[in-house]
């Protein structure tokens, strides 16, 4: 989360003038090592830009030139923690795979509306589908377009539905759901539970079936 600090104010002196800077910086991740109110000013560390909006006062109390100095605080290189579904997609959780290549991964759905409810994701961590490159978005339809055809051959159904959501895991992915009514693909419906051994052999019969 992004944290907004206090601007920090300091008094420079400069011969029989003093002139007190408002700092502003930039709302970054905090970081520690960042200067506080204290600390010196490093120029070689921190760009500054000067504007006339700062007032001094020499001694006698004679208002002179207004200036304000800003600094702009390098960012700290944070890596942004994996999703849950670029774990699964590196092995790093186990799935009940059902397709893969090398940009896209398709794996059960562990609290399914049917059996052969299958989750199509990119590789590649987008968090939204519509901020996918065109190439891609296409590349990932295509892909899932052929998991919907092993999961129809699989689960003989009317058609399988396709359903985009994406607000409980930051990681763009696809619903396929075999339907044999629309009333299949209300998301609040009670979901199947299955035993470990279901979902493999569900899993399986997907599998046999992509081509």
């Amino acid at each position: 989360m992004l944290e907004r600090e206090e601007a920090p104010t300091v008094r420079v002196m400069a011969g029989l003038h003093s002139c007190i800077l408002h700092l502003s910086r930039i709302p970054l991740a905090h970081d520690d090592s960042s200067p506080g109110n204290n600390d010196l000013i490093n120029a070689s560390r921190y760009s500054y830009q000067l504007n006339d909006t700062c007032r001094h006062q020499d001694v006698r109390g004679h208002n002179s030139q207004q200036k304000q100095i800003h600094i702009t605080y390098p960012k700290k290189n944070i890596t942004k923690p994996m999703s849950i579904f670029s774990k699964i997609a590196n092995g790093e959780i186990p799935s009940y795979k059902c397709a893969e290549n090398d940009k896209f991964y398709a794996f059960l759905d562990i609290n399914p509306l049917q059996k052969g409810h299958t989750l199509v994701i990119p590789r590649r961590e987008v968090d939204y589908i519509f901020d996918m490159e065109d190439d891609e978005i296409a590349e990932f339809q295509v892909f899932a377009k052929r998991v919907a055809i092993a999961i129809k051959k699989a689960f003989p159904c009317i058609k399988v539905g396709q359903a985009v959501l994406g607000l409980e895991v930051p990681h763009a992915h696809i619903h396929l759901v075999p339907m044999q009514s629309e009333r299949d693909m209300i998301f609040s419906n009670p979901k199947l539970k299955l035993t470990p051994e279901e979902f493999e052999a569900i899993a399986a019969k997907i599998r046999e079936n992509f081509e």
